[in-house]
């Protein structure tokens, strides 16, 4: 986990370096997708010069709200749901809260030079005490 954070860290510090026109780099959070999926994906069509049609909102609506979509273990396209690109992107957004103490400071404390430059706060402290409900910066 540790190389895959520094690999990243080092991705992102490259984007944001300047090296990139404006025109040609975007940096998106995952939160902020979660979030806002429509106005994200309008920027990101915008972005990459794609029109951004009722159509295309319509199945992005759909995707990212999809759990009520999912019946008897299958998604509107007749899928097994768990290989399905139907999801509740905000239940996704929060799954990694159920995860033990424990797992999470480990990811903090392995990760924590990407989580510090992106913002984020520890969840939990050394004696995992629990100190924030919300790691994310300014955005849920």
């Amino acid at each position: 986990r540790r190389k895959l954070c520094l690999r990243e860290l080092d991705n992102i510090k490259i984007g944001d370096s300047g090296v990139f026109s404006a025109d040609s780099y975007i940096r998106l959070s995952h939160e902020e997708m979660s979030v806002d999926p429509i106005k994200w994906a309008k920027r990101l069509y915008e972005f990459v010069g794609l029109e951004f049609n009722q159509e295309t909102e319509l199945y992005i609506e759909g995707i990212t709200h999809g759990k009520s979509l999912v019946q008897n273990g299958k998604d509107p396209d007749g899928r097994f749901a768990g290989f399905s690109v139907y999801r509740d992107t905000l239940t996704v957004l929060y799954k990694w809260m159920s995860a033990s103490p424990n797992h999470i400071h480990e990811i903090e404390i392995e990760c924590k030079e990407l989580l510090d430059y992106l913002g984020y706060v520890n969840i939990y402290d050394d004696n995992l005490i629990k100190v924030a409900e919300n790691p994310w910066p300014k955005i849920v």
